[in-house]
């Protein structure tokens, strides 16, 4: 059975994270001068599978709170409980910082992320009315405790 393992991610990563985020989300991407942004200043965490990066996580802290700013596993390695794996290696890195509260952005049809963060333990905290290029979204949260 092939392993994977989370690590760290690193400016050299931002060619693979940018191939994932395309992919993911098309013309909704970020763009790249972000995803570097999220590098230099943010968390990211990876997800490497067989020796290649499939998916990634980005958040950013202040203090006690944190926002989720993008997950995403490459459309060919998702189901397999990556992004699962990613989303609980960041919140317990979290914890380490003393994150309490999490936060999140989703768009109310994305069923596939929404019962993840369901899974993990986000609760819907309010509509987000065209929050996505006139799509409306969920607002997300959840408390955590080190």
């Amino acid at each position: 059975m092939k392993e994977f393992k989370v690590r760290y991610g690193c400016i050299s990563d931002l060619d693979s994270i940018e191939e994932i985020e395309k992919l993911s989300f098309g013309s909704e991407s970020y763009p790249r001068s972000f995803l570097l942004r999220l590098l230099r200043e943010g968390q990211t965490l990876i997800v490497e599978y067989d020796d290649r990066i499939v998916g990634y996580i980005s958040y950013i802290h202040l203090g006690f709170i944190a926002r989720i700013i993008s997950i995403a596993v490459h459309p060919s390695y998702r189901r397999m409980g990556l992004g699962e794996s990613l989303l609980r290696e960041a919140i317990e890195d979290m914890k380490r910082l003393g994150v309490r509260k999490v936060l999140l952005e989703v768009k109310v049809d994305n069923k596939a992320a929404i019962n993840l963060y369901s899974k993990v333990g986000f609760k819907i905290n309010s509509i987000l009315k065209g929050y996505y290029n006139g799509g409306d979204g969920y607002s997300m949260y959840m408390d955590i405790c080190g």
